[in-house]
């Protein structure tokens, strides 16, 4: 088998008036004007970033706000909401999972896809990110496109190719020399430097990447830092950047696009019936089944909507995951529309063709699985919850909830030691009568009921666990079964050691059915 990494094509998406662009989008009265956005440096107000009409009417980033607002008194300003901002730029992150489930966000307000094997839905390279430059357009950000092998190289290509063009794409790499040749023109900016860095390369007259071409590494790291080297070889292709997906990429995809925005919900239904046949006939044919599916919807503009189905078992029956999600589908926003529509499992486990009769008995809680589902899909499998055993002689200690759904553990409940069906939460004190220091009490007071004991079995010693951080405070309990005369069974027991002059201090800690 080829154990030759995956070749990537990366499609960098930049938006050079994004925090412009967003704010406009809230405040419709801005279009056809411009405006800029202010923000607090060296205590003075700056332009931080300006709309495409402002720029265009000479405005720029670092000039005074009382210096823009002489030139033009009426400029409309806005406070730099950088937040915000990072908050926009991964929701369209999220809304470009339609193209790639490889998708995250890059510096200077960039989208960075990995769209290896997914251009021929749309034509090639060029075709899907023209398609994606006119829907975003169409949500209200203008933006320019690179394509490379690496995503510095497409970063370049976005912020320095052809702006005419709007798409700079660089050809898949041949070899080392001749990528350097074709990167030398670009500016040293095309490297994502700070800009001490690259006011610092300024100042040496260093103005292109071929500048560094001649220039020992030893000497570019000892003036200008370690990071120029790195950013240097990421552009080059000497060494791996790696995407920060914006969401964990599904182990399997299906999808459905619409030349229409769909709105109705039976629409939507039928939409899902589709791919979820689809998505378990691809189960089938890998021998897995699903253990969660989302159901994503792409609205026309630019807002993504998931709803999730879950399963305590893997399953691939599509009539099944239908039911699970039947109840989800309402919360779908449909004032809008969805124009693409997207089934993704998230998580998948080996599952046989094979399936047992009604005679093989494979207890794994499958009769139990349905209801599972249903429960958990309306309140959330986080609430539902079992008893699970745990390594520990204190009674409290021994047991703990974990989710219902998970693997049970090795251990098993000691039936060499008899324990109580319910286990109190906290021991209840109560008043008790015994002969003698270490026999079992006569009878005991409890809710204002006096409980008369006619059989009892024990003491069963407990110590304190010294390894836990209250362990030298708690003190040893003697444990009895006991039963009174109406049949009730008790579990009861008396903390400490005898000590003469000290009363005992009864407990009762369990009902046993």
């Amino acid at each position: 088998m080829d154990q030759s990494p995956r070749k990537r094509r990366i499609l960098a998406l930049w938006f050079p008036w994004f925090a412009a662009e967003r704010v406009a989008r809230r405040h419709p009265a801005l279009k056809g004007r411009p405006f800029v956005m202010a923000e607090e440096k060296n205590g003075r107000r700056v332009i931080a970033a300006t709309s495409r009409l402002a720029e265009e009417a000479g405005f720029e980033a670092g000039t005074p706000i009382a210096d823009a607002r002489a030139i033009q008194p009426d400029l409309p300003v806005f406070d730099t909401r950088r937040e915000a901002d990072a908050r926009a730029l991964r929701q369209l992150a999220l809304w470009a999972l339609r193209y790639t489930p490889h998708a995250g966000t890059g510096q200077d307000h960039t989208l960075l896809l990995d769209i290896a094997g997914c251009t021929h839905f749309h034509g090639g390279e060029t075709g899907l990110a023209w398609d994606a430059l006119r829907r975003l357009k169409e949500f209200g950000f203008e933006g320019l496109a690179g394509i490379d092998d690496t995503p510095g190289g497409a970063w370049a290509m976005a912020h320095h190719g052809p702006a005419e063009q709007r798409i700079g794409i660089l050809p898949p790499l041949s070899t080392p020399a001749a990528r350097q040749d074709l990167l030398a023109h670009l500016p040293l900016t095309a490297l994502r430097l700070d800009d001490e860095a690259a006011l610092a390369l300024a100042n040496f007259g260093l103005r292109h990447l071929g500048d560094l071409y001649e220039i020992a590494r030893s000497d570019l790291a000892s003036r200008f830092g370690e990071t120029l080297l790195m950013r240097l070889d990421q552009i080059l292709g000497r060494e791996d950047e790696p995407i920060s997906p914006v969401q964990e990429p599904p182990e399997f995809q299906v999808a459905e696009a619409f030349p229409e925005p769909l709105t109705n919900l039976a629409a939507m239904e039928q939409v899902l019936a589709r791919l979820l046949e689809r998505m378990c006939h691809i189960l089938a044919r890998e021998g897995r089944g699903a253990g969660r599916l989302v159901f994503s919807g792409f609205g026309a503009d630019g807002r993504v909507v998931d709803v999730a189905a879950g399963a305590s078992r893997p399953g691939r029956d599509p009539r099944v995951w239908a039911r699970l999600f039947h109840e989800k589908l309402p919360w779908l926003n449909r004032d809008v529309g969805y124009d693409f529509m997207q089934l993704s499992a998230l998580a998948t486990a080996p599952l046989s063709t094979g399936q047992t009769d009604w005679q093989g008995r494979k207890p794994d809680m499958a009769a139990l699985s349905p209801l599972i589902d249903r429960l958990g899909n309306r309140f959330g499998f986080d609430k539902l919850q079992r008893q699970a055993v745990v390594t520990s002689w204190w009674p409290e200690r021994a047991v703990t909830r974990r989710p219902v759904f998970d693997r049970p553990a090795a251990l098993t409940w000691p039936l060499e030691r008899p324990r109580p069906l319910r286990l109190l939460r906290c021991p209840i004190a109560i008043s008790a009568t015994a002969p003698v220091p270490d026999d079992p009490p006569l009878f005991f007071r409890w809710q204002g009921r006096v409980h008369r004991i006619r059989a009892a079995d024990g003491p069963e010693r407990l110590m304190p666990e010294w390894w836990h951080a209250d362990g030298g405070e708690e003190e040893a309990r003697d444990y009895y079964r006991v039963e009174d005369e109406t049949g009730q069974r008790f579990w009861l027991y008396r903390e400490g050691l005898y000590e003469p002059g000290r009363p005992p201090r009864w407990f009762l800690h369990g009902i046993f059915p």
